[in-house]
């Protein structure tokens, strides 16, 4: 069940055919995992899907940091 939330969350962001390029897993598995219909999944799939998923929120957490980041440096200006 886990796999599965995983990758429906991954296909916020990424395509079937972007999460089979970055994690190798075929696209009829990752299908099968969206729909709930893999009995099980090959641990080396599901630590990719893991990979993928952090690779995705450190970028957002890089993001958000240079957003943050740019707002203070706009208020001091502002101030000076």
């Amino acid at each position: 069940m886990e796999a599965q939330a995983l990758v429906i969350n991954l296909l916020r962001t990424y395509t079937q055919e972007e999460i089979e390029e970055e994690t190798k897993i075929p696209q009829a598995t990752i299908s099968k995992l969206k729909r709930g219909k893999a009995k099980d999944i090959r641990l080396s799939y599901f630590r990719a899907l893991e990979a993928l998923r952090d690779k995705i929120e450190a970028r957002e957490k890089r993001k958000a940091r240079a957003q943050q980041d740019g707002q203070q440096s706009q208020q001091t200006a502002a101030a000076a």
